[in-house]
């Protein structure tokens, strides 16, 4: 979420060739930042990515908590980076099989709330696909996976029932073809929060189906 400043400036030194091809989804924790006098350091480190020609999104994820104070996250983005930031919608992962709405509004209020506030192209999309069932192959099934730090729980997505234990299991990653060596324990480990794992096809000596890269992301 843009508060690691030491990484940012490491990543602008990369040669331009690789910078232009990089995008970052910034999550602009509003209230958190605010608490902890990180707004500036937050966007900052966004512009710095902007200037040296990264592409970015500055994206909110709703949440009833917010709305008192919704003015002035949006006020304090443009005045930063002179646009609204994006509006997502929030899931209650505690029910795997519906993944509904995070709120006690209800959806119409949800919608005309956050819809008239942002103006978010990305919210409105995802508004349309919200609870759509999908019926084309899933290629994040196979290719990345959610990794819990909290419990050492890694499972394919936010639906899937399956899970597995790293931590004290040294197992092949849902049909990867290959052992997870390592797990990270990157930066604010204390807020047990939630990173993707992703895997990146490569191709080294022609096509290998087996060869991945592994990266972590918050």
């Amino acid at each position: 979420n843009a508060t690691l400043t030491s990484r940012f400036e490491e990543i602008s030194k990369w040669p331009k060739e690789l910078l232009e091809r990089l995008f970052f989804k910034f999550s602009y924790h509003y209230l958190e930042f605010k608490q902890k006098g990180m707004l500036e350091r937050f966007f900052s480190n966004v512009k710095l990515m902007r200037d040296r020609g990264v592409s970015f999104t500055v994206e909110v994820t709703p949440n009833d908590e917010l709305m008192p104070y919704v003015d002035e996250c949006i006020d304090y983005c443009v005045k930063e980076v002179g646009a609204k930031p994006h509006c997502t919608i929030a899931r209650d992962e505690s029910n795997p099989q519906v993944l509904p709405i995070l709120t006690k509004l209800s959806k119409e209020e949800y919608y005309n709330f956050w819809s008239s506030k942002f103006e978010s192209p990305l919210f409105e999309f995802k508004w349309k696909i919200f609870e759509v069932p999908r019926k084309e192959f899933c290629y994040a099934g196979n290719w990345s996976g959610f990794f819990f730090l909290g419990t050492g729980q890694l499972s394919q997505c936010n639906v899937s029932q399956v899970s597995y234990d790293i931590v004290r299991n040294d197992i092949v990653i849902m049909g990867m073809h290959g052992l997870l060596l390592a797990i990270f324990l990157i930066w604010r480990l204390r807020h047990m929060q939630n990173y993707a794992i992703v895997y990146v096809q490569t191709v080294q000596n022609g096509f290998n189906p087996n060869s991945r890269h592994l990266f972590l992301r918050n």
